[in-house]
């Protein structure tokens, strides 16, 4: 079982996930996964570039996340709506170009709203806004070599504070996606939000990832690791009921697998923070609502 810690002291640790969050020492990315015919038919080389946080760090910041949860400001644990604004950069007028319409948007955050419908969190559509600017398009990756466009594209299109999602799609072919964590947002606001590539949407034919991208995104915007963060050493993901997973599943079905065969349980194959193909996840556990309900009250609120 893992025991779920977090800490106010982890926003100096992790100041470290600035843009395209590579650049912190304090912080470990998912290897590269292997190749996979139906993620490369999507052109991307990885699932996320959020990463995991260095088990040593964590040990450090167990104790002081109790204090901050303690007297962090209660609140009613249903019906938080967030306001989110999506935010298109394209090449062209086409969608290979980058170019979503209204439709695909909504339909996006619809499938965002099914994934958190058990939390009692909800996001609310407030605004899509397109941005023609090619190089946005082309060099907003998440590579540390684009930090500075990728900088100066939040500086100019960024939207409200810290209870505000802001998720930017663009052409990158590094990953499907990566965010930034909440305690990071007073160090660094204007890096707040998520970047996804944008044909990782519903309707795109694709069973590796047909749009549940933006809900493992919102999870670590929401104070979420990876299921198989720390593989099978030490307290993992800091949530109590999700077990052991030692790699991650990196889109090899639905099929039951235990990577940590020594430890309790299965690998957690369905949920939405693990790197299953769409088809597969579907849930977040009650210990990961609790952290998220936890770290928005902490941060974000």
């Amino acid at each position: 079982m893992r025991l779920f810690l977090w800490s106010l002291a982890s926003l100096v640790l992790l100041l470290g996930n600035v843009i395209g969050q590579h650049n912190g020492l304090n912080s470990t990315s998912a290897a590269p996964s292997s190749s996979d015919p139906a993620r490369d038919a999507l052109g991307f080389k990885t699932e996320c570039l959020t990463p995991d946080v260095a088990p040593a760090d964590a040990a450090r910041v167990e104790k002081e996340f109790q204090a901050i949860r303690k007297n962090s400001p209660s609140i009613q644990r249903a019906g938080l709506v967030l306001p989110l604004y999506y935010h298109i950069l394209y090449r062209d007028l086409t969608f290979d170009g980058g170019y979503l319409s209204d439709a695909q948007v909504n339909s996006a955050v619809n499938m965002l709203n099914d994934g958190f419908s058990a939390t009692g969190i909800s996001f609310r559509l407030d605004g899509i806004r397109r941005w023609h600017n090619a190089t946005w398009f082309q060099q907003v990756d998440g590579t540390p070599e684009n930090v500075d466009i990728e900088r100066e594209m939040k500086q100019s299109t960024r939207i409200g504070g810290a209870t505000t999602l802001n998720v930017w799609t663009s052409g990158m072919i590094t990953a499907a996606g990566y965010a930034a964590f909440p305690w990071n947002y007073a160090a660094n606001p204007i890096n707040d939000g998520v970047v996804m590539k944008w044909d990782v949407l519903p309707g795109n034919g694709n069973t590796v990832r047909s749009g549940k991208t933006i809900t493992h995104e919102a999870g670590h915007w929401a104070g979420l690791l990876h299921t198989f963060q720390g593989g099978c050493t030490g307290d993992g993901d800091f949530v109590a009921d999700t077990p052991a997973q030692g790699t991650a599943t990196d889109f090899n079905g639905c099929a039951p697998r235990d990577t940590c065969p020594s430890l309790p349980g299965e690998d957690p194959v369905f949920n939405f923070m693990n790197y299953s193909s769409d088809e597969c996840r579907n849930h977040f556990t009650w210990g990961q609502i609790d952290k998220m309900w936890a770290a928005i009250a902490a941060w974000r609120l």
